[in-house]
This record gives structure tokens, C-alpha cells and sequence, in this order.
């Protein structure tokens, strides 16, 4: 079950989610079964945690449980990484950062690289960093090209940098890998939270010309 919602969640960031529409359905189900097997210490209690804040947006819950697995696990990959993106997407992009740059250390050589880039663009991004999200947004680029949501977070940095034109761009290469991608389904797939951070990123998407 851990893998199947593993493997969910990785298709919808690399912008495969139409294709796992039967199992959206099923994810309540799973969620149920890995929270009955999984021991309490485990690093998979991360992605859990993070798998049931997409789908409830309950956030209080959430970070009570990843703040007690982040005490316990403090130096595990899978605790940072589902840690550090359950942050981001709640809008709290400070202690996401923190996970990301603390993973950065050692799994840099990892299957994780992309990601961990990525996470990290995502974070400047929310807090007003434009120039070091784009940064590392193109070292997540030369690791996976086809990462959607990198493109994404480029053109909301260049959008409120004033660059505009290439805003565009990246947002029609974005568009090729995900078709009809708009803001309310990003924030649907994504819960993202209400924050200001949230809605700075999503601003710097209306300004890049992503519809509603």
C-alpha cells in the first residue's frame, strides 16, 4: 500500500495523474491498510502523513505527526523529503526549505536529486526569492527536463521579477507535459494551503498567464 501511494503521488508531480484516475478512488482504502500495518516509528509514517494532508487539508493533524517524526527520524530521506513537501504544499515553505537543504547534504546522488531541486525552487519561490528559485529550478531541469512542476515554479519567479515573456515559455512547455493544467487544479491536487507564501505562488502563476 506504501508503494502504491508512493507511486500515486510521484506519477501526479511528474504530470501523469490522468493516467492513475481509477485509483484515486482507492487511495482512502489504501491510506486505511498502511496506517493498520505500518509500525509507528517507520520512515513510511512520513509519506503517510503527507498523503492524508492532500487528501483532507487537515493541517493541524499533519504537522503535529510530521513534527513528531521529524524528532524521532531527523536524518531519514523519505521523513525529509514527504516532510519537506508537506510543508510547501501547506504554505509553510521555511521549515520545508530546512528538510530540503538538511537532504541536500547527502542525496544529491540519489534518485531523490530532481526532487530535492525542485523542493528547494519551490521554497524561494514562496518566500520571494525569485532569483535563487530559478537557480535551483535549472539544476532540476538538468537532472529531469520534463519535471512539470519546475516549470512551473520558474515562471512564477520570472513573472514577479517582471520577465514575462519567458514566463510564457515556460509555461507552455509546462502545458505539453499536462494539458489544460489550471491554478484551481493545482490547488485541488495539491490542497495548498492559505497562506501568504501560497498566495504569492499562485499570483506569480495568474501573472505568468495560467488560467483559473
Amino acid at each position: 500500500y506504501i508503494l502504491a501511494l508512493a507511486g500515486l503521488f510521484a506519477a501526479t508531480s511528474l504530470g501523469l495523474g490522468a493516467h492513475f484516475q481509477p485509483y484515486l478512488a482507492k487511495q482512502p482504502e489504501w491510506l486505511e491498510k498502511a496506517d493498520a500495518l505500518e509500525p509507528k516509528a517507520s520512515s513510511a509514517r512520513a509519506m503517510l502523513a503527507f498523503a492524508e494532508y492532500v487528501r483532507t487539508g487537515d493541517l493541524d493533524a499533519a504537522r503535529a505527526t510530521m513534527t513528531s517524526i521529524l524528532r524521532r527520524l531527523p536524518f531519514d530521506p523519505e521523513v525529509l523529503m514527504f516532510g519537506g513537501y508537506l510543508f510547501f504544499y501547506s504554505g509553510q515553505p521555511k521549515p520545508g526549505l530546512d528538510c530540503m537543504l538538511k537532504l541536500a547534504k547527502y542525496s544529491l546522488h540519489t534518485p531523490y536529486a530532481a526532487a530535492i531541486h525542485n523542493g528547494i525552487s519551490f521554497a524561494y519561490g514562496q518566500l520571494g526569492e525569485f532569483e535563487k528559485s530559478i537557480a535551483a529550478a535549472e539544476t532540476a531541469l538538468d537532472i529531469n527536463p520534463n519535471y512539470p512542476a519546475t516549470r512551473r515554479h520558474i515562471a512564477v519567479a520570472q513573472a514577479h521579477l517582471g520577465r514575462l515573456d519567458e514566463a510564457e515559455v515556460q509555461l507552455a512547455i509546462h502545458s505539453k507535459i499536462v494539458p489544460d493544467d489550471t491554478i484551481s487544479k493545482i490547488q485541488s491536487r495539491m490542497n495548498l494551503g492559505d497562506t501568504e507564501h501560497a498566495r504569492r505562488y499562485l499570483e506569480g502563476l495568474r501573472l505568468a498567464g495560467m488560467p483559473e
